[in-house]
């Protein structure tokens, strides 16, 4: 604070902003943004210099306050060298996956970013679009009802997801005039895709409602920023995106030689599994998992039927697989990490309670010991307080515990 005949003040670039703001915006403001951070005290002296200035009781209708990013548990700043940039960020993360990320936080709320948290995003992503490839390649393969019938029987099923797909949109819409409640329209558009999910699986589905709700989602992910049009053919109904079209063609191109193809390698697994040859089963899987994913070809095996034949952005399968190699290699590491702390706890165990404190380094700070190998004084040659002797016996019952603990353990086998 700073002293002055009307009180105390605080110092900054307040009167900066009123003035431009005014300058540019007039004598009145709709919308004023800012971090939470702002809001006391420079918004509140912005407002009290710029509503004395006009005579006006509401210079601002409306304020924007978003909450700050955190980097593990700390707020980000140059100071504490503990920020992000975009472009590192973008070297691990696809931008979808962090849009994906970001509107699963209150933009009004701390957003504490891990990368691990990140997870969350990339599971959702892979969830939306093996609807959109299940379903592309579901519509391809769907046998549309003989020209004889003159009407189409809407099930119990069929009806049920219609009035999903309203409730939806309805619960939708509501969350945005919420407060941009994003959270929560990304978990109704989740629970909308299993739901769609469950139906697609039937065995006699038809295609107008998945359509419907195939439109309804790319609609809002393109709203949000996310699109997911380049990975659908057939049920991508955008024309926000520039390649769409050539999407449609590339496909029509490439489908019916991936069709022929499809059925061979479907014809070669069944005669390896009557054979029971799981050499040329290995072989069918690696070309699946390695060599079609490089140009974005993703077959589904099914239990029944033919594979399902999706096409999708190679880029995205690339990355993918770096992904899954990745968390593989920090599974690993951590399932190592875990054995190596149970060798070494167990190594601990092994040490008698009368040697404790004198191996392993634990005795560095102590010169005498009692015959139970109990710490009497320090480097000094001085006597413990009580409270580190309090201390260093809680530590020493707890070894004898566990010693003791390990001698029943070898005792019983």
């Amino acid at each position: 604070y700073w002293d002055s005949k009307f009180g105390k003040g605080r110092p900054g670039w307040h009167i900066e902003c009123s003035v431009m703001a005014s300058h540019v915006l007039g004598e009145q403001l709709d919308i004023h943004s800012g971090g939470i951070d702002l809001a006391f005290p420079h918004h509140d002296n912005e407002l009290a210099q710029a509503e004395a200035h006009f005579e006006s009781q509401q210079w601002v209708n409306y304020f924007l306050h978003t909450g700050h990013l955190h980097i593990q548990g700390f707020k980000m700043s140059k100071s504490l060298k503990n920020f992000i940039t975009i472009k590192e960020a973008l070297n691990l993360y696809s931008p979808r996956q962090l849009r994906l990320y970001f509107l699963n936080q209150r933009w009004d709320a701390p957003c504490d970013f891990k990368l691990s948290s990140l997870h969350e995003a990339i599971s959702a992503e892979s969830f939306v679009l093996n609807f959109f490839t299940n379903l592309d390649a579901k519509i391809r393969s769907f046998a549309p009802p003989s020209a004889s019938s003159t009407s189409h029987d809407h099930n119990s099923a069929e009806a049920d997801l219609i009035a999903d797909l309203f409730n939806t949109q309805q619960a939708v819409h509501s969350a945005l005039c919420d407060s941009f409640d994003t959270p929560s329209v990304l978990k109704l558009l989740l629970s909308l895709i299993n739901k769609a999910n469950i139906y697609l699986s039937s065995t006699s589905f038809s295609p107008s409602p998945l359509l419907s709700i195939s439109k309804y989602l790319t609609f809002i992910f393109d709203v949000f920023g996310v699109s997911f049009t380049s990975t659908s053919t057939s049920t991508s109904t955008s024309s926000s995106a520039p390649d769409s079209t050539a999407a449609i063609d590339h496909s029509s191109l490439l489908l019916p030689y991936l069709t022929t193809f499809s059925t061979f390698r479907d014809q070669v697994r069944q005669a390896a599994k009557i054979a029971k040859n799981s050499d040329i089963l290995g072989l069918c899987d690696t070309f699946r998992d390695t060599e079609l994913t490089k140009y974005g070809v993703v077959l589904g095996d099914q239990e029944s039927g033919p594979a399902l034949i999706k096409l999708v952005d190679p880029a995205y399968l690339k990355q993918q697989q770096q992904q899954q190699l990745q968390a593989e290699d920090q599974k690993k590491a951590a399932k190592q990490l875990a054995q190596q702390r149970k060798v070494d706890k167990l190594e601990l165990a092994k040490i008698p309670p009368h040697q404790y404190f004198t191996t392993g380094g634990r005795g560095v700070e102590f010169s005498s010991f009692d015959l139970n190998g109990f710490p009497l004084t320090d480097l000094e040659g001085k006597p413990l307080s009580k409270s580190k002797v309090k201390k260093l016996q809680k530590l020493y019952d707890n070894h004898t515990k566990i010693h003791n603990d390990y001698l029943a353990s070898i005792e019983g086998k």
